[in-house]
């Protein structure tokens, strides 16, 4: 809008100094007073939809965000290098510095500070990160020592100023610690590379992509004064409107509109699935790299806003549609008729409008209202006509959308519509968003919505473009929510039960007189197959969660009656059931496993012989131990282990040990499922040719 235009308006209201510095900046958001019907007018596309802030950019520049409520984000690969593994808390004190061997990504989701992360999201699948950073699925953690994963993550908030991502700073010199991505809200991934045969099976989507679910910007509630995360769409407008993010425009927002306006947004709205959801929510990301008006648009849309300037010249805010008029103009008030028609023409007017936003009960896709249709409009065109698609980003839910489009509806499609000049008197009008009429002479009567308007800087006479209001489009029925869209479900694929699990073994181990028992067991690894342990007294099939330990590959089951029988069951499957019966998984069941309160060690091996082979080569023979713990065989030569065998019990096993010529003394002993070593066999000595 030009400067002059607002300067004259302020002017002529009497403003002057810093109020009226305040209200040339307010008129400058929208042309006029009607600053939300401006904003609408002036929204423009360029490119940015809700579906682009969950992408995981690489390319050299993408969009900037800004969170707010609870949202799905992707975000933009800021920084990437292979490398060495850097130091890491959840390393354990371990390190590599293997140049190639860890793939270092730093990841911007959106402008900080974001209150808290709710979950992580890789390869679309969500994922358990613990304190230390590490997601804990079987194909990151399988054969890693001192309980580590291949996959680590660290997110921070956007804090000012920042601390830098440790990992990265060892790892790449060139990203120093003073890359600290101040206010910006970030997270740190490392991934660590494997070999050619093993890429695939650990990263079978290539390089692990990322998206989070999280709570975005803290903001400022005035009816507490404090400052915390909330979905409240009255402060998620004075956000952007006032914070540097959007129109920076400062404590602008009359602060009894704000907080009225937060109040009703908090009114629970009754859904008719049961339960409730607060009225008024906006949850999504407004684009930085846009004007700020394209997403005050949006927000607006979402729960039927409307601002106007106000008399000290900062600005209204009304949510939830049209409130009652406070000021009533009459005959008396009225200089001039310029136009009165009924309405938009027949081609303008609709009767259904369809809308789309972000179901958050459908894990934030985006989703189709089931469509409003004006019974009204219908009886007034005598059939459906569709209207223009509502776009409601910032609507997280269907019942919210739905009142939406109905409040839009009914200001598309009004029955009246006057263009009229009225006296001075009516001046308080300029700053309502609506109006009640009582003008005999011309048969105008009732609430009506005002548009564009305008002060002749002259004579003061006041022109007001208004629309009536039919009905009351912001009243809702539990019933106007309508049908959700289900979305379209994924393809279903053969199901193919996950693989057995091998090398099941289990026994009585306890430790410190705490009955129990141990059970251990190899994979295989299965893309988003996971392993389960259950015990359950034996024969009575009631089943409980073991703990596996930070391997994953092993479990202790402790708090059991010491004498007892319990069968143990590995489970391998999709999520985390504890069921061996169960339809969808595949399982090995141990039956009648004595508990005990001890962690006994495996009988020695027997029958040790030693056979000289010539050319330097020793024959060493042994029976294992018909122990039920027992795992390994380790034969020694001069006290020294020289090889490890993976046994069943009571088997004889034999091993060709190129020792060289001369004269050795050898022993075997076995080891349990636990680690428990048990006595060696009497050593014995034999010269070798």
């Amino acid at each position: 809008m030009p400067q002059f235009i607002a300067t004259t308006i302020v002017s002529a209201i009497g403003l002057t100094g810093a109020t009226a510095a305040i209200a040339t900046a307010a008129i400058q958001i929208g042309a006029g007073l009607a600053l939300s019907a401006f904003a609408a007018s002036q929204q423009q596309d360029s490119g940015f939809k809700p579906a682009d802030g969950r992408v995981l950019y690489t390319d050299p520049i993408g969009p900037r965000l800004k969170p707010y409520g609870t949202t799905l984000l992707g975000g933009q690969v800021v920084f990437a290098r292979a490398g060495g593994a850097g130091s890491d808390p959840a390393d354990s004190g371990t390190s590599s510095t293997e140049e190639g061997k860890y793939l270092h990504r730093i990841i911007v989701h959106g402008q900080g500070p974001a209150t808290r992360v709710l979950r992580y999201m890789l390869d679309g699948q969500q994922r358990n990160v613990d304190d230390l950073g590490r997601v804990m699925i079987r194909r990151y953690t399988n054969g890693t020592p001192n309980g580590g994963c291949r996959v680590r993550i660290h997110t921070h908030l956007g804090a000012v100023p920042e601390t830098p991502f440790i990992g990265v700073v060892d790892a790449a010199p060139e990203w120093g610690s003073a890359h600290r991505l101040d206010g910006l809200f970030a997270t740190y991934i490392r991934l660590q590379q494997q070999s050619a045969d093993k890429q695939q099976e650990a990263y079978p989507s290539g390089p692990t992509s990322l998206q989070l679910l999280a709570e975005g910007a803290p903001l400022l509630d005035p009816r507490t004064g404090a400052v915390a995360f909330s979905e409240n769409a009255a402060l998620v407008i004075a956000d952007w409107i006032e914070g540097p993010d959007g129109f920076g425009l400062g404590e602008i927002i009359n602060r009894d509109d704000l907080i009225a306006a937060a109040n009703e947004c908090d009114v629970l709205r009754p859904l008719i699935s049961g339960g409730s959801a607060r009225k008024w929510r906006l949850c999504g990301q407004a684009s930085m790299a846009e004007q700020p008006m394209n997403a005050l648009a949006q927000m607006l849309d979402a729960c039927a806003g409307d601002l106007r300037l106000r008399p000290d010249g900062g600005i209204g805010l009304k949510l939830g549609g049209d409130p009652e008029p406070v000021w009533t103009l009459t005959d008396d008030d009225l200089l001039e008729v310029l136009e009165l028609d009924d309405g938009p023409d027949a081609l303008q007017r609709y009767t259904t409008r369809p809308a789309s936003y972000i179901d958050e009960a459908q894990e934030y896709a985006e989703a189709d209202i089931e469509p409003w249709v004006s019974e009204t409009e219908l009886a007034r065109l005598g059939g459906e006509v569709v209207g223009p698609s509502l776009d409601l980003p910032f609507a997280p839910n269907h019942a919210q959308a739905r009142h939406a489009a109905k409040i839009a509806t009914a200001r598309d499609n009004p029955p009246e519509r006057a263009k009229l000049r009225f006296k001075m008197s009516a001046l308080p009008a300029l700053y309502e968003p609506t109006v009640a009429l009582d003008i005999q002479v011309l048969g105008l009567t009732g609430r009506w919505r005002i548009e564009p308007v305008s002060l002749d800087p002259v004579t003061l006479a006041v022109t007001l473009s208004l629309s009536k209001i039919e009905g009351r489009p912001q009243d809702w029925r539990v019933s106007e929510e309508g049908s959700v869209q289900a979305l379209p479900p994924a393809v279903p694929e053969e199901f193919r039960p996950p693989a057995a699990p091998q090398d099941v073994q289990a026994y009585g181990n306890g430790t410190g007189g705490d009955a129990g028992v141990f059970v251990v067991f190899e994979g295989p690894i299965e893309n988003d197959v996971q392993h389960y342990v259950a015990t359950s007294p034996a024969g009575a099939e009631t089943w409980t969660a073991a703990t596996l330990d930070a391997g994953g590959l092993s479990a202790r089951e402790g708090l059991l009656t010491a004498g007892a029988l319990y069968d143990v069951a590995v489970i391998a499957a999709k999520s985390a059931i504890y069921d061996p019966t169960d339809a969808t998984v595949t399982a090995v069941v141990i039956e009648n496993v004595e508990a005990l309160e001890t962690d006994p060690a495996p009988s020695a091996p027997f029958d040790l012989s030693i056979t000289d082979a010539g050319s330097g080569t020793a024959v060493v023979a042994v029976t294992a131990p018909a122990s039920p713990m027992l795992r390994t065989i380790e034969i020694l030569r001069g006290g020294l282990v020289i090889e490890t065998v993976r046994v069943t019990p009571g088997a004889r096993i034999e091993i060709a040990d190129a020792c060289g010529t001369g004269t050795f003394n050898w022993t075997a002993r076995a080891v349990s499922l636990s680690g428990v070593v048990g006595d060696a066999t009497a050593a014995i000595t034999q010269t070798i040719s």
